[in-house]
């Protein structure tokens, strides 16, 4: 079964992005960061790149040399290019064959901004309307992730 699990996040989102796909990579997985919006990622490459002096995260924006065996790659084209079994998207996207070209899909939302929450629920439904199997994680007080499965703010 197709499955996206969408993380609710409160804390600055390129800090999320940087632990997340360090996680990843510390377990030799390969993942996309997709965007469409060439702007954010400028950004988060630009702020990879500087983050941690003492912690180094290999990723190329798509379209550079050896974009093909990066563990990590960001993209604005909807193209699987380094074998990824992970996706990570911020918005809606319903191109089907891209999506099927991964093993699972994070979602990542901050709910601090009334405007994208409800962007992320829209999305979320969305998602279950196309037969994906939905999970929110969300940190709880003492800062583990808790699961749920239905949407909340």
């Amino acid at each position: 079964m197709k499955e996206i699990n969408f993380y609710c996040v409160e804390e600055e989102p390129n800090l999320f992005i940087f632990s997340f796909i360090k996680n990843l990579f510390e377990n030799k997985k390969k993942v996309i960061i997709y965007s469409d919006d060439k702007d954010k990622i400028e950004k988060l490459d630009n702020f990879l790149w500087v983050q941690k002096k003492t912690s180094f995260l290999p990723h190329l924006i798509q379209g550079e040399n050896l974009d093909s065996i990066t563990p990590i790659l960001i993209s604005n084209i909807k193209e699987n290019k380094n074998n990824a079994d992970f996706l990570l998207i911020s918005k809606f996207n319903n191109d089907e064959y891209f999506l099927s070209t991964f093993k699972k899909i994070f979602y990542m939302y901050c709910p601090i901004n009334p405007t994208l929450n409800n962007i992320a629920r829209n999305d979320w439904n969305k998602y279950k309307e196309l037969g994906y199997n939905s999970k929110l994680l969300k940190k709880n007080s003492i800062g583990k992730w808790e699961e749920y499965t239905d949407f909340i703010n």
